[in-house]
């Protein structure tokens, strides 16, 4: 199967944190308010796809996987993260999101 083929286009949504407090984009604000942990959802026009933030890897774009201002990952059974430097926009709307 080939792999999706993403952009780096801004595209608005609503960002929000699960239960787990991972960092979810949904391009609908009703689904964003219904899966919301905390009731906090903030507008952004962040590129995102299958309700993930998208950011290049360094081997393509790719949906990542925001576990926290710490911890970000292309797929959740990775066993090293990515370098957080490298996506201080991602950390700081998971910051937003968590208030």
């Amino acid at each position: 199967m080939a792999k999706k083929e993403y952009s780096l286009e801004p595209k608005q949504g609503y960002a929000y944190l699960d239960k787990g407090d991972i960092l979810h984009i949904s391009d609908h604000r009703e689904w964003a308010e219904e899966k919301s942990a905390n009731g906090i959802i903030v507008e952004t026009m962040i590129p995102h796809d299958d309700g993930y933030p998208l950011g290049e890897t360094g081997k393509g774009i790719d949906t990542l996987i925001v576990y926290g201002p710490e911890e970000i990952k292309v797929r959740a059974s990775d066993d090293k993260s990515l370098n957080v430097r490298f996506y201080p926009h991602l950390v700081e709307l998971w910051k937003r999101c968590k208030g």
